[in-house]
């Protein structure tokens, strides 16, 4: 420390700081609550900015769009013989509420499609089911589910398909 004779010592270099560590982490964790990643409620007034940008990202496509968007994505990881990929995809695109029944059948079918690749044949059967009460006689919900039924020998169930 330098000193002067007529002034008090002045202290040179980095002081050490008059806050305490569980003032440090209150501070910290009022910082980290701004943080979407980090909300633990998100807030009711428009004035986060970060949060309003992370609204602003949510698409406000019609739900029929969004299902459909999704049975894309499932389509292409179907082909690229990524069927867990694509049941999620299908299983997305089923959680839209919307009215297009073609739209839901197809959707119903490409899901037991996938499920049947991967020997889900009990899932196979339950999507093909609510296929066909959607739209009775939908030739692939019958095929699917008939090659389920052979799959596992229940072969009764399968003629009756």
């Amino acid at each position: 420390m330098a000193s002067n004779e007529d002034t008090q010592p002045v202290a040179i270099g980095p002081q050490p700081s008059q806050v305490t560590d569980t003032e440090r982490l209150q501070k910290l964790n009022t910082d980290l609550e701004n943080i979407p990643l980090f909300m633990t409620h998100l807030p009711t007034d428009d004035t986060n900015p970060a949060v309003e940008a992370l609204k602003s990202l949510i698409s406000e496509e019609a739900p029929e769009d969004m299902a459909q968007k999704f049975k894309t994505e499932g389509n292409t990881s179907f082909h690229r013989k990524r069927y867990d990929q694509a049941v999620a995809h299908y299983t997305h695109a089923l959680s839209f509420d919307h009215d297009n029944n073609e739209l839901k059948v197809s959707l119903f079918t490409n899901r037991a499609a996938a499920n049947l690749e991967l020997h889900n044949y009990a899932r196979v059967l339950e999507d093909c089911k609510s296929a066909l009460q959607i739209k009775s006689n939908t030739p692939k919900a019958l095929f699917r589910a008939a090659r389920a039924c052979i799959m596992v020998g229940k072969f009764d169930e399968a003629d009756e398909c």
